[in-house]
């Protein structure tokens, strides 16, 4: 008898030492995560830098992150609170909620993993508090609205070309595009329409055709497909904006000019 007991004492001792040792590392984990959150709140990107994988930094710069969870929310975060969290292969999973500052709430998912003895941040997604995203909550602006909306865009454009800069119409960006996108960042990727001064405002005096019809897609973005048909070169955009703070405010853009072949019997 005192030989069986030992055996169930050695095991009921590792049992405890097992579910211990989870609890230890889940603990670590998330009070890691809470840093991670208090490095966006103080916009610190070398202490977010340093709680990064190596996986996570050859995706995006530890300044571009902070400025992108900023623009997320978490910059107002003011407590972090955990619901669930587990340990597995493949790391540290944890969901809970943080609680800004306005006294919102938005969820928050991390993934951390073990990196020379330490919890590095592999993923880390949330939803906008002030972001609306569910398509049935949503509807298409009436159809003035609309065309006042891309007339909007496409002059920040002319204006922009006539400036050598975007910075008016990055202004103008829903909160998470001016965070995630420097003014310089989209000056380059409009360089041509700086670069040659090609104001598409002008255009703006028509009436623009929508080709497909504006949609609410999946993902609740409002996106607005067309052209204004100027010539010699008409002017073709794609707009895509967010329902922020009960706006719709401009999140991604594409615009171009095409040469439009007359007719040769005119």
């Amino acid at each position: 008898m005192k030989k069986v007991f030992i055996v169930i004492g050695v095991l009921v001792a590792a049992f405890v030492a097992v579910i211990g040792g989870s609890w230890l590392g889940t603990t670590g984990a998330r009070g890691q995560g809470e840093e991670v959150i208090a490095a966006i709140r103080d916009n610190n990107d070398a202490a977010l830098g340093s709680m990064m994988s190596k996986e996570l930094k050859e995706k995006v710069e530890p300044a571009k992150l902070l400025r992108m969870a900023r623009g997320w929310g978490l910059g107002e975060a003011a407590k972090v609170t955990w619901q669930k969290w587990s340990i597995g292969t493949g790391g540290a999973e944890l969901a809970g909620t943080v609680v800004r500052k306005d006294g919102k709430e938005q969820p928050l998912d991390m993934t951390l993993i073990k990196q020379e003895q330490e919890w590095k941040l592999l993923k880390i997604s949330t939803e906008m508090a002030d972001v609306v995203t569910d398509p049935l909550a949503l509807s298409i602006p009436e159809p003035d609205a609309l065309v006042a909306m891309v007339a909007q865009v496409t002059r920040d454009v002319g204006l922009g070309a006539r400036e050598g800069s975007l910075k008016a119409l990055h202004a103008s960006m829903a909160r998470v595009a001016q965070t995630s996108l420097t003014i310089q960042e989209v000056d380059a990727a409009f360089a041509q329409i700086l670069e040659q001064r090609i104001d598409v405002s002008p255009a703006t005096e028509l009436q623009p055709v929508f080709d497909p019809a504006a949609i609410i897609d999946p993902d609740g973005r409002l996106v607005a497909e067309g052209h204004y048909p100027s010539r010699p070169a008409q002017v073709n955009f794609r707009y895509v904006f967010l329902r922020e703070n009960d706006q719709w405010r401009l999140v991604s853009l594409n615009v171009q000019t095409a040469k439009v072949e007359e007719d040769a019997r005119r």
